[in-house]
């Protein structure tokens, strides 16, 4: 298992490259990484296969409802682990904020781990929704780009602001312990407030989704949406940056 994890992830070198091969291959091992892709997976079926008779016509005709209810599910299904990235590192992120590679890439080699998979996953359960229900290439195209923009606000959030959760003083004594914080966003009350802003963030996409339903005014009504699924990106990269500077100048004199 180690070898071919590093045979995959040849190309990357030097220590974040390292993180994202120890991160991917501790993930890999973990069964409820498998269980919540499974439970995504089921949870996104029976919402194509019941949307039809269960929700009202008028909401079926809602904008971007597909979107709306892909970054609901992404975020409760993967939201609690993203927010742990740097947590669950416990003791050993001094190590990562001390290793000679700048405090960014660490955070990115993170990103690329908990967060990146989350939005991936999301992206594709919007392109088979939008293929099962038979929608043109045009309006595939908008849905993904706005769910890609929206995805990636909220996962960058929850990865960037979750570093403030990290838990330089916590000793682990192996795979258990690193997974029960990872598998839990109250590790710390700094780790739940992350979670909450990033819950926040995405309460407010999904809130300019249902506004712009509610204007319904041909180019006008998708305004909100666009406004949104733009900001979002600018807000991810900040959560980011806040994220590594944070550990910079909290962990880095440690």
């Amino acid at each position: 298992g180690g070898r071919l994890g590093y045979r995959l992830f040849g190309l990357l070198h030097g220590p974040a490259g390292a993180l994202v091969v120890k991160d991917c291959l501790f993930h890999a091992r973990t069964p409820m990484q498998w269980v919540r892709i499974a439970l995504l997976t089921v949870a996104i079926g029976l919402y194509a296969l019941f949307k039809g008779s269960l929700l009202p016509p008028g909401l079926l005709a809602m904008p971007f409802l597909d979107v709306a209810a892909v970054l609901l599910l992404v975020h409760f299904m993967t939201g609690e682990v993203s927010v742990a990235a740097f947590a669950a590192e416990a003791n050993h992120i001094r190590l990562l904020v001390a290793a000679p590679v700048g405090i960014l890439k660490v955070v990115l080699a993170k990103y690329a781990t908990y967060g990146l998979p989350a939005l991936l996953l999301g992206l594709l359960c919007l392109v088979f929704l939008d293929a099962r229900s038979g929608t043109g290439a045009e309006r595939m195209v908008i849905s993904v780009l706005t769910g890609a923009g929206m995805l990636f606000g909220v996962t960058a959030a929850l990865v960037g602001l979750g570093a403030a959760g990290a838990l330089p003083d916590k000793e682990t004594e192996g795979y258990v312990d690193q997974l029960m914080i990872e598998q839990t966003p109250a590790s710390s009350g700094r780790a739940m407030l992350a979670y909450v802003a990033g819950s926040i963030l995405m309460i407010a996409d999904i809130a300019a989704i249902v506004i712009a339903y509610r204007l319904a005014s041909g180019s006008q009504g998708f305004l909100p949406v666009i406004v949104v699924a733009c900001l979002n990106p600018v807000l991810g990269l900040a959560s980011l940056l806040c994220g590594a500077r944070w550990l910079q100048s909290r962990l880095g004199a440690l």
